[in-house]
């Protein structure tokens, strides 16, 4: 936050999961400063799981493709 407000950096961005024993969940949490004469810092938090689930589901849908081929012998032509 201390380079939010020197203006080293401009934004803050980070990633985090949140999961409970019911379900998973991942927020983004992006932090910048807010103008005003008093040093100022907005955080907003954005719930980011559908987009973590569906990166999820590309990464397995790779490796299951990537598996099927090996198991064909077949690559792209």
């Amino acid at each position: 936050m201390k380079n939010l407000i020197s203006e080293k950096i401009p934004l803050f961005y980070f990633e985090y999961p949140r999961h409970s024993p019911a379900s998973r969940r991942w927020f983004g949490m992006r932090a910048m400063k807010f103008e005003s004469y008093e040093p100022m810092v907005v955080i907003s938090h954005l719930d980011i799981t559908g987009r973590k689930l569906a990166e999820e589901n590309l990464v397995h849908s790779e490796a299951s493709l990537k598996q099927a081929r090996a198991i064909a012998q077949l690559g792209n032509f």
